[in-house]
């Protein structure tokens, strides 16, 4: 290695970043060195940089580790004089101010990093490893002996549940961690172990040297590029040559071999078997229906907003089913292709087109969200006897005794938060009605205001107001014990903080639109919206319901919950009661319990 290779003497700090080689449009590139060209071209064709297209992106090699550069101007916005001085004076100018915006990508071995200045990281963005900087360092960690400055974590029942906390000193990663989240950024101050060891070629000159972990990794320290580089082949044998130790119970699975060959697979067959089972005249033998949540994988608030949804086939310009209604979308996807393949169990055509459909959401004229179709799955396959999920378009292992700890801390949420008071009285028949036939029962009697479907913004404030004496409930009625649970959490998570902030900034916009709604829609019973406003003034206390039919009535909670397939429903509902206690009280209902007016088992605490 020539010594002119690090003749520059200044330092920066520095986050380093990866590319996520497996990403579809990457996957099947090969080399790093192609996958940086196809990069750097799509960023070139988004700027209108057409004539640079097609050229190689510099490179320069030294030791092991092979760095690309990529720079470009980028133009912000006119200088102030631009507007200060006549037409006449400017218009023979350029006053644009312009930015340097670069991409270091750094190759070597099977990886490929990067490293951004300026708006370069909008080169990059949509092919990062968003969970980097956390899986490098789950390769260093001893949980009980890192200490942490601050975590956020979203939970993995969906990312609109994404929260932080800061600590003081002495707070460890052991003791802030939760079984069913997943940690998204932690800031911990480094052992000193791993600056004596892993870290040695480091010139620090101070005992006390921060990292910042998420989507990059942070040493919050100036680094010279020696130094970057020599951190960069340290980050190669890490990942290399040593065994994480995972933070969560859920362990992303990276091999693409084993995703595509085996899970996906698995999740189509299923898939496929779940669409004859509805639409054809005979079943497949020893098939089930999967345990489907259908939302998108990153924009799940924003997914829920919109108010029309598109589904596109592969090539085609025009959608083949337009909806208000987003739960209908799973199903018309699977209708389209059994029109299209009918009962010829051709599961290689099934396959091919279900991977080609698209889903689009818009709000108004402006599309919001944009995915694949089999990218909005959230369900739960079984290989090797075990769980393995397909989560935000991710797929996890979990660890071994997931399975037991998620049965027990689901029981226990249960019987923690039941509500004993019965507000809800009447039976469920699931024969002769549905879930929004189940909410009108509820019409005709006092203190109580059937909100089913009366949106406010596009989102869903509540099934059933209760109003007593110094509460009021406010009821999330959902059929069914299974993956549909993921969605009444996120309905709940979403209407609780829109609620909050109608509250506390008095604007009242998100209940004056469900107002709206539901006079538009009732012609004899008008609501008052003073009145209506009112009630949340009296000082009286709010509590959020959960309310499922688990349709199993003669089964004690412990039971219910051990016969229940769905890890999906448990997680959803152990993520939503955590994540409700920094706004309002959330309480549980089991409709299967009402019969005959009656409750048939005893919570362990009274409400």
């Amino acid at each position: 290695m020539e010594n002119s290779f690090f003749d520059s003497k200044t330092s920066s700090e520095i986050k380093i970043f990866q590319i996520d080689k497996l990403f579809y449009e990457l996957k099947s590139l090969g080399s790093n060195e192609k996958i940086v060209n196809f990069i750097v071209d799509r960023h070139r064709e988004k700027v209108k940089d057409k004539k640079s297209i097609g050229i190689p992106t510099p490179q320069c090699k030294t030791d092991t580790i092979t760095y690309y550069s990529y720079v470009y101007n980028e133009k912000i916005k006119d200088s102030y004089w631009k507007i200060f001085l006549p037409t006449s004076i400017t218009e023979s100018h350029d006053f644009q101010i312009q930015k340097i915006s670069f991409v270091l990508f750094a190759s070597i071995g099977d990886y490929l990093f990067a490293i951004v200045g300026g708006g370069g990281i909008r080169v990059i963005k949509r092919y990062l490893n968003n969970r980097f900087g956390i899986e490098l360092f789950e390769h260093l960690t001893i949980p009980k002996d890192d200490l942490i400055t601050s975590i956020t974590v979203r939970g993995i029942s969906g990312r609109l549940t994404e929260q932080s906390e800061i600590f003081r000193n002495g707070q460890t990663l052991l003791d802030s961690l939760r079984f069913t989240e997943i940690p998204t950024k932690i800031n911990i101050v480094l052992r000193k172990d791993l600056i004596d060891s892993v870290f040695d070629f480091m010139n620090f000159n101070t005992d006390v040297i921060h990292l910042e972990i998420g989507s990059y990794f942070f040493i919050k320290y100036r680094l010279s590029f020696e130094e970057l580089h020599n951190l960069i082949g340290a980050i190669n044998d890490i990942m290399s040559n040593t065994e994480p130790n995972p933070l969560s119970s859920f362990i992303r699975e990276n091999n693409s071999t084993t995703i595509n060959n085996l899970y996906q697979k698995i999740l189509c067959q299923g898939l496929m078997d779940t669409m004859l089972n509805i639409y054809s005249q005979r079943r497949r033998e020893n098939s089930n229906n999967l345990d489907i949540d259908f939302v998108h994988p990153s924009r799940i608030q924003e997914f829920y907003e919109c108010d029309k949804y598109e589904l596109k086939a592969k090539r085609q310009r025009n959608p083949f089913y337009t909806t208000n209604d987003k739960s209908t979308l799973f199903k018309a996807g699977l209708k389209y292709l059994f029109d299209e393949i009918g009962e010829s169990n051709r599961q290689f055509d099934f396959d091919t087109i279900i991977l080609g459909i698209r889903v689009y959401g818009y709000r108004g004229k402006q599309r919001i969200t944009h995915a694949m179709f089999l990218q909005h799955i959230t369900t739960e396959i079984r290989f090797q006897k075990k769980p393995i999920f397909h989560i935000d378009n991710l797929w996890y292992r979990v660890q071994n005794d997931f399975v037991n700890t998620i049965n027990e801390r689901c029981i226990n949420m249960i019987e923690k938060n039941y509500l004993n008071n019965p507000i809800l009285d009447i039976p469920w028949d699931r024969e002769k009605m549905d879930e929004g036939e189940y909410n009108l029962l509820y019409s005709n009697k006092d203190n109580v205001i059937v909100l089913d479907k009366m949106l406010g913004q596009n989102i869903e404030f509540c099934d059933l107001m209760i109003e007593k004496e110094d509460i009021i409930y406010l009821v999330h009625v959902k059929d069914g014990f299974d993956a549909k649970m993921r969605d009444l959490s996120n309905q709940i998570l979403i209407s609780a903080n829109r609620f909050w902030n109608d509250i506390n900034s008095d604007n009242n916009e998100f209940l004056i639109d469900v107002i709206d709604r539901y006079n538009n829609n009732n012609n004899e019973l008008q609501l008052d919206k003073n009145n209506f406003l009112s009630k949340f003034k009296m000082n009286k206390e709010i509590i959020f319901v959960m309310a499922y039919n688990s349709n199993k009535p003669n089964l004690k909670i412990k039971d219910r919950i051990l016969t229940s397939k769905s890890n999906i429903a448990k997680y959803s509902l152990v993520q939503c009661a955590q994540d409700m206690t920094s706004r309002y009280s959330l309480k549980i209902v089991d409709i299967a319990d009402i019969k005959d007016l009656t409750i048939t088992h005893t919570p362990s605490r009274n409400n």
